[in-house]
C-alpha cells in the first residue's frame, strides 16, 4: 500500500501478504506493508498525502513471531506500516502480524501529525511483532501514549487471531475462538463519518461470515495456469456412506469443498438431539428401521445438502459376521450399465438403490433372494443421466453405499 504526491482516498478491506521467500532488493527497508509519503522530499506541500484506511490485513513475514534466519535473515523486510516525509495516512481497525516493526512512525513531521490527531491509527491489532511501534519522530513517547490510547491491542500472540493465515498459498482468515479482531472496531473517529465505510464490529479485512477473498483468490500463482479460464474455487459438494454394527451407525463423510463445516440430522422424528457436527460421527439408533439422513457440508465457497435414505437392520450380535462381502462396482465410470460383484455367506435378500447427490431414489433393483457364493446384480444406466451417484447394496445384516460415476 504504496501513497504519497497528495492522495486522499478511502480504502476498506484490503489484504497485505508479504510472503517471507519474496522480498524487494535495495538499500533500507524496502519491503513493507504500508509506506506513506507526503512527497520525496518530505516537504509540507500541499495537497498533504492524507489517505484513510479501514479494515485491512497485513500480513508480514515472520510466521513464527521469531526474527528470519540463514539466506532471509539479511532481506529488507522491516514495517507492517512505515508512514513518513510529512505524511498523515490514517489506519483504522485493522491487524498487523509477523513484522519486525508494525508501525514505524519515520520522522518529527509525521510524528507531530500523529501527536496532533491530523493522522490516526486506532483499534487496531498488533500481533506477533518483534517490536509493536518504533519511530525517529521527536514526539516519540507522545506517539506511542496516543496509540495505547486510541484503543490499538498489542497483547494478541500470533497463533491466537487468525485460523491459519501464514499458509501463503491457501490461508484461512477465519478468527480463533476468543480472537481479539473479531470485536471492538469503531468508526467513531470523524475521518470514518463518510458513508464510504461499512461499519463492522471486526478488525481487519475479513469477518468469519464474510471471507471476501475466498473462491476467486488464488494465493497460489506461481502454479497456476494462466492460459486456462477465470479462476473458481467450486461449491462444496455433500456425500457420504453409512456402515452398521448392532443399531451403531458410523458415518463416512466424502465430502469434497474448501474449509468445510458439517451439519448432521440422524433423521430421528421424535428426537432434537440426534445431530453432529462432527466430521465422521457414530450415531446409535434407538430401534431398527429407514432413517432419512441428512449432511449440510458449509463452505465458503457454497453449501451443498444430501439426504439419504439410511437402512437400519438391528440385530446384529457382536460376534457375527456380516453376509456380504468384497462388493466390485464395474466398470466404474460407466455410460450404460455396471455389475455390483459380491460374496455373500449364506442364502438372504439383496435390495440395491442407486441415489443421486441429492439423495433422491433414481433406481431401485428389485429385492432378488440369493444364494451363498459369488452373485452379481446388473444396473441399467442407459437412461440415467451423467454425473455422480451412490449405489446402496442391503440385506438383513448389511447396509453399505459405494460411488458411482455416469458418463455419457
Amino acid at each position: 500500500m504504496d501513497v504519497d504526491f497528495g492522495f486522499q482516498g478511502k480504502v476498506q478491506f484490503a489484504l497485505v501478504v508479504r510472503d517471507s521467500a519474496y522480498y524487494d532488493r535495495g538499500s533500507g527497508p524496502t519491503t513493507n506493508g504500508f509506506e506513506s509519503d507526503n512527497d520525496g522530499a518530505g516537504s509540507n506541500n500541499t495537497p498533504l498525502t492524507w489517505p484513510i484506511f479501514s479494515n485491512v490485513t497485513v500480513m508480514g513475514p515472520l510466521a513464527n513471531g521469531k526474527p528470519l534466519t540463514g539466506s532471509l535473515a539479511g532481506n529488507s523486510f522491516n514495517n507492517g506500516a512505515r508512514i513518513r516525509r510529512n505524511s498523515a495516512t490514517s489506519i483504522f481497525n485493522s491487524v498487523f502480524m509477523g513484522w519486525p516493526n508494525a508501525l514505524f512512525i519515520d520522522g518529527s513531521g509525521t510524528g507531530n501529525k500523529f501527536a496532533t490527531d491530523s493522522m490516526g491509527f486506532k483499534n487496531n491489532v498488533l500481533a506477533g511483532n518483534l517490536n509493536a511501534v518504533n519511530n525517529s519522530s521527536s514526539s516519540a513517547a507522545t506517539v506511542r501514549q496516543t496509540i495505547v490510547a486510541n484503543g490499538t491491542d498489542t497483547s494478541a500472540t500470533i497463533d491466537a487471531v487468525y485460523n491459519n493465515p501464514f499458509n501463503y498459498t491457501n490461508p484461512d482468515f477465519g478468527f480463533k475462538a476468543g480472537s481479539v479482531a473479531a470485536t471492538g472496531a469503531s468508526f467513531s473517529d470523524s475521518k470514518l463519518n463518510d458513508a464510504f465505510f461499512t461499519q463492522t464490529t471486526y478488525k481487519g479485512a475479513f469477518g468469519n461470515n464474510n471471507k471476501w477473498a475466498d473462491c476467486w483468490a488464488n494465493f497460489d500463482p506461481a502454479s497456476e495456469d494462466y492460459n486456462a479460464g477465470p479462476y473458481v474455487q467450486n461449491a462444496a459438494v455433500a456425500a457420504f456412506d453409512a456402515t452398521e454394527n448392532n443399531l451403531a451407525v458410523t458415518f463416512s463423510n466424502g465430502s469434497i469443498g474448501k474449509q468445510m463445516r458439517f451439519e448432521w440430522d440422524f433423521g430421528v422424528a421424535s428426537s432434537t438431539t440426534d445431530t453432529s457436527t462432527q466430521q465422521n460421527p457414530t450415531y446409535t439408533y434407538a430401534a431398527k428401521g429407514d432413517y432419512l439422513v441428512t449432511l449440510k457440508v458449509i463452505s465458503p465457497c457454497g453449501d451443498s445438502t444430501i439426504t439419504k435414505t439410511v437402512p437400519v437392520v438391528g440385530n446384529v450380535g457382536v460376534n457375527e459376521v456380516q453376509n456380504v462381502n468384497n462388493v466390485t462396482l464395474y466398470p466404474n465410470p460407466t455410460s450404460n450399465v455396471t455389475n455390483v460383484s459380491f460374496d455373500l455367506t449364506e442364502n438372504t435378500n439383496v435390495t440395491i438403490n442407486l441415489y443421486d447427490m441429492s439423495g433422491r431414489v433414481v433406481k431401485t433393483i428389485p429385492t432378488q433372494y440369493l444364494t451363498s457364493g459369488n452373485n452379481s446384480i446388473t444396473i441399467e444406466t442407459s437412461e440415467v443421466n451423467a454425473g455422480v451417484y451412490f449405489a446402496n447394496i442391503a440385506t438383513d445384516k448389511f447396509s453399505k453405499t459405494y460411488r458411482l460415476v455416469i458418463i455419457k
